[in-house]
């Protein structure tokens, strides 16, 4: 690797050791390789030209070691030209001429941009990370260096409800309130009330191409802050983190019921509720791993099998743990409740002969008839009792 390339990728990363070469060079030139001595030459030529000074001082480049040797410019890696630019997290800079930002956020340009103080690029501040406010005079101006930074601080926001939102969601069965988080107040991104009514570019959400930032908010707020909590940042698949994203996003995590379905769905959750308070009544004591509380997986397992019926599909295979597998035994798999209670009173003991399990760990199958008149065979595993050795675990 040549010492041009090896600028190249060293980046604010290696700083100092950048540093530490030109303070070297400027005690000892002889000291250092032909290749770091000839680059330097032509730094200081530079400074030369356009200062009339070899030395590139400190006010400049905010080094502490001494002078900063610039980075040579890599225009394949253009990331923003000829705008004003700011990197949350990774520091600061005002941009001019021909200067770049790579997708890393590593600044480079020619050597008199830096050398003149064009770039800076502060270290983070410690303890609390927030992006660099909005200068002044970006934010008097009307152009479109300040358009793109609002912008890039809009897609910020938009991250941090996926990142972030679920820490916020309506999902404490007792109510209590959830905390506010920073990172998604507009304000921690420097947006102001009057920024509210601005359309920005949306191309990154699913639905329309542009919105108001108070739309964008609203439509975030309530796929990500409402009462499903959804964390899946953290999945390595980027065509996984996109399938979720399109369709919970497109929807606002809500989907469009009419009347015919919210009444049968109102059925299905009825029905679920009187099964629990049954048994909790007449067989006091009793093990029943109830559903209590989540009802709603009733409804929407029969809703999955339904659409896998309008998909042409013919067999449906589900595993589940223990709660609630007799509610879903009784009102998806069509088991009799009559079993279901006989086997609560153990009334046929002759039938556990040699078996020794327990009601809610049996399986069960049946045929489903979907509302389109196609019949799906759904089947629920049988849950193997702890006592189970046959297999490992």
């Amino acid at each position: 690797m040549t010492t041009t390339e090896g600028i190249d990728s060293a980046g604010t990363a290696n700083l100092a050791f950048l540093e530490e070469l030109f303070a070297q060079y400027q005690n000892d030139p002889e000291s250092l390789s032909a290749d770091w001595r000839q680059y330097f030459d032509s730094l200081v030529d530079l400074a030369d030209h356009s200062s009339g000074s070899g030395h590139i001082s400190d006010e400049h480049t905010g080094s502490t070691n001494g002078s900063v040797p610039a980075v040579t410019p890599k225009k394949s890696e253009v990331f923003s030209a000829d705008e004003s630019v700011v990197r949350a997290q990774e520091g600061a800079g005002l941009l001019d001429d021909d200067t770049m930002i790579t997708p890393d956020g590593i600044a480079t340009g020619h050597a008199l941009a830096l050398a003149n103080g064009s770039v800076q690029l502060p270290d983070a501040p410690a303890g609390e990370v927030k992006p660099a406010p909005l200068p002044d005079e970006l934010r008097q101006s009307q152009g479109s260096d300040r358009f793109a930074f609002l912008q890039d601080r809009v897609d910020q926001l938009v991250r941090a409800y996926r990142v972030r939102g679920h820490l916020t969601a309506d999902i404490d069965p007792l109510g209590r309130p959830r905390p506010g988080l920073p990172e998604l107040d507009p304000a921690f991104y420097d947006l102001t009330e009057e920024d509210m009514d601005r359309v920005f570019s949306t191309d990154t959400i699913e639905g329309p191409q542009s919105m108001s930032l108070r739309q964008i908010i609203r439509r975030l707020h309530n796929t990500y802050c409402r009462s499903i909590g959804v964390q899946f940042m953290h999945m390595d698949d980027l065509l996984v983190r996109q399938w979720l994203q399109v369709r919970m996003e497109g929807c606002e995590n809500r989907i469009q019921l009419d009347r015919k379905q919210q009444l049968r769905i109102y059925r299905q959750m009825t029905t679920a509720a009187v099964f629990e308070e049954f048994i909790q009544k007449r067989f006091l004591g009793s093990k029943s791993f109830s559903l209590e509380g989540s009802e709603s997986l009733i409804p929407l397992v029969e809703m999955a099998i339904e659409r896998g019926a309008s998909q042409d599909i013919q067999d449906v295979v589900m595993a589940m743990a223990h709660r609630g597998r007799l509610n879903v035994l009784a009102n998806i798999m069509r088991k009799s409740p009559q079993r279901i209670f006989r086997e609560f009173a153990d009334l046929d003991p002759e039938l556990h002969v040699g078996r020794g399990d327990v009601k809610y760990h049996l399986g069960h199958s049946t045929d489903y008839v979907a509302e389109n008149g196609r019949k799906v065979h759904p089947t629920l595993c049988f849950n193997p009792s702890h006592l189970e050795y046959v297999n490992p675990v």
